[in-house]
């Protein structure tokens, strides 16, 4: 009788422990990034054609210094993803990655930022006169949102 009762405990607490599992496992804290992105776009209002210079500010949010892999030529197309929505919110395509880059890791000390630099409208359709909103990613790391305004020539 002992024993059975004991197996009955055992039993008991294992389906708490698995029950409980899911919720335990869910309020685990995500691993937090050593980054973060700032994005910049000048000019905010231009005319079709005109050049828009996108800088992207990585930096080391940590007390120790971290390896990053990196693009050469710190464009920030070959570098993050980056998302161009129109003024009713539809993506643009998004551009065709370079056809040859090469990659090198690159130490970012604590409190370090690194700049990556791109033309926006060599990369994007922005033909269209309207307000548009750019947004770059690099893992799960989002910058802020820069919007910017198209007007005919």
């Amino acid at each position: 009788m002992k024993n059975r009762t004991k197996a009955i405990i055992h039993i008991v607490a294992a389906a708490a422990v698995l029950a409980l599992a899911p919720e335990l496992y869910s309020q685990a804290p995500a691993p937090t990034p050593f980054f973060s992105l700032k994005l910049v776009v000048t000019p905010r209002n231009f005319k079709t054609g005109s050049d828009i210079v996108m800088e992207v500010d990585l930096t080391n949010t940590t007390n120790e210094g971290k390896e990053i892999a990196i693009c050469l030529g710190m464009s920030v197309d070959c570098n993050f993803a980056i998302y161009v929505r129109d003024s009713r919110g539809n993506l643009l395509p998004q551009p065709q990655p370079p056809s040859v880059w090469s990659l090198a890791d690159m130490s970012v000390e604590p409190g370090q930022t690194v700049k990556f630099v791109s033309n926006l409208s060599k990369l994007f359709d922005l033909s269209r006169p309207g307000r548009y909103d750019i947004q770059v990613e690099r893992g799960t790391v989002r910058s802020n949102v820069s919007r910017i305004a198209v007007s005919a020539r």
